[in-house]
């Protein structure tokens, strides 16, 4: 039996199977960490914050806030057309905790969405979207999440 036989065909050993589009796909992150990293240090364009907050189904009035960055400075960016590395870094550390929370429950994205906006006593009674403006706050969102994918509440 040729190997030949197996690799063509529906029912193909071989078969490529595609990989689920991921948000990180649907936004235009780049694939691999330097090119990541480049386009993170070099400042995401000022498009992605209304793009995020449509993939999340949060307001980009509550996804600016949440990311600290006040209007003024918005409307500084909005003619610039460009964030800078450290707003770039902190929506993507978003992405990084959304995805999360969508891992967490089982690839539902409103129920991530949902539980990224409501009260978490693990986070001293304040929704994890609200905490996600400093790294120690978004480690503490991230370990939360950690935790209650292991079962552990405390």
């Amino acid at each position: 039996m040729s190997l030949e036989r197996f690799e063509n065909g529906p029912h193909s050993l071989f078969a490529s199977v595609a990989a689920p589009i991921t948000i990180w796909d649907r936004l235009g992150f780049p694939d691999n960490d330097s090119a990541l990293r480049e386009a993170i240090k070099n400042g995401l364009s000022y498009s992605i914050l209304k793009r995020v907050a449509a993939e999340i189904h949060i307001p980009e009035a509550v996804v600016s806030k949440a990311l600290n960055l006040q209007s003024e400075r918005v409307v500084r960016r909005r003619k610039t057309q460009r964030f800078n590395a450290v707003e770039s870094d902190r929506i993507h550390s978003l992405l990084v905790v959304f995805s999360a929370a969508v891992r967490l429950f089982e690839n539902d994205q409103q129920a991530a969405c949902d539980w990224l906006q409501m009260p978490c006593p693990g986070l001293g009674m304040r929704a994890p979207i609200a905490s996600l403006c400093t790294f120690i706050e978004i480690q503490k969102v991230s370990n939360l999440i950690q935790r209650l994918e292991y079962g552990v509440y405390t």
